[in-house]
Formats: structure tokens, C-alpha cells, sequence
């Protein structure tokens, strides 16, 4: 419907619009209604341009109410026509590459293995041959530790870290026999014990 009438409410200002609320396409004028939100044709270009009087655009509604407060409203075209098609086109390049953008492959995070308490943990036990082995590599690696001849005596001079290795395998040297029994010991009762069972 195109009527003369003219809302007397100040003009809606096409450059305070969003490129995404406008439609300057020749012969195709659009804008979002301000007050409604309804896409309304634009009338009156080449004069006085106004929003053509339309109903709220509540397509579903049991009765379409009219817009009273945009229809007939006078628009400020402040915007021109090559300024508003590189808005667009900016906004069709961006959506273009949103478009064909895709989204990562979402991995799957591995599962851990729960970690034993510190109660649950079962220390290994040293035995000689272990410490000797670590003692010949921190040897083998440490410059302080060297050996010293001098005529028919021969001398080990030890960092600390060395005399502690030393003095270990040393101390489970001497306490070896007594935890073999140990073991066996135990090994027998252990026996003895799945026997009975």
C-alpha cells in the first residue's frame, strides 16, 4: 500500500543501520523496521524515501497487528550506494571463508592410569650387584673420582656421592648371607603354608 502520509517520528538513519539490516539492491529497497523488526520495503526513492506501512510480521500470529509507530517513516538515506555494496561485500567474503573454514578433528584425550597411593607402592630391594653396577657407571663419569698409584700402593679417592655408593654395597655385601636366609625362610614357610591350605 504507498499513501502520501508521512510519520511525523525523526527519519531512520541508514548509516547507523548494520550492513546486515539494509538492502539498497535498485528496485529491491529493504530495511529492517526499527521498531518491529520486520523487513519493510522502502517507497520513494527518487523523492521523499519513507517505509512503505506494513503489518509487525508475526507470521503465526492469530491477528497481524500493524506497525503504527514505523510505517510511513521517513528514511535518511545518508549511505551511498558504492559505500554500502563494499560493506556487503566485505561481509559476503567473510562469510565465504567461515563457510568453507573447518572445524579440527576433536582427539580423543588418552586415559591415564590411575597412580598408586604412596601406602600401595612396594620398593624394589637393593641387592649388591645393582649398587655395584651404578657405582662403576658414576665412576666411569665423575672426574673427582680417580685412582692413584704410587709405586706398589694403590688409592681410590672418592667424591661423596661415590664413598656413599661405595659404603652401600659394602653394607648389603655384609648383610647378604643373613637376608638369603631370610628369604629362604620364608620361601619354606611360604611352602609349608599352600601345603596346609
Amino acid at each position: 500500500t504507498r499513501t502520501s502520509n508521512v510519520n511525523h517520528r525523526p527519519p531512520v538513519i541508514t548509516s547507523k543501520l548494520k550492513v546486515t539490516e539494509l538492502d539498497l539492491t535498485p528496485g529491491k529497497e529493504h530495511l529492517v523496521c526499527p521498531d518491529c523488526s520486520t523487513w519493510v520495503p522502502i517507497t520513494g526513492m527518487l523523492g521523499t524515501p519513507k517505509l512503505v506501512p506494513h503489518h509487525t510480521g508475526r507470521a503465526k500470529a492469530a491477528e497481524p497487528r500493524r506497525c503504527t509507530a514505523g510505517s510511513n517513516r521517513r528514511i535518511d538515506l545518508d549511505i551511498k550506494l558504492d559505500a554500502w555494496r563494499v560493506g556487503v561485500a566485505e561481509r559476503a567474503e567473510v562469510a565465504a571463508t567461515v563457510a568453507f573454514r573447518r572445524a579440527t578433528k576433536v582427539l580423543p584425550k588418552p586415559r591415564t592410569g590411575s597412580v598408586p597411593a604412596v601406602s600401595q607402592l612396594k620398593p624394589t630391594p637393593l641387592t649388591p650387584e645393582a649398587v655395584r653396577v651404578v657405582f662403576i657407571r658414576h665412576r666411569e663419569m665423575c672426574p673427582s673420582c680417580k685412582d692413584e698409584t704410587k709405586g706398589s700402593t694403590r688409592t681410590v679417592q672418592l667424591c661423596p656421592e661415590g664413598k656413599r655408593l661405595a659404603d652401600s654395597y659394602l653394607r648389603l655385601l655384609r648383610q647378604e648371607p643373613k637376608r638369603r636366609a631370610q628369604r629362604e625362610a620364608f620361601a619354606r614357610e611360604r611352602q609349608r603354608f599352600d601345603r596346609q591350605y
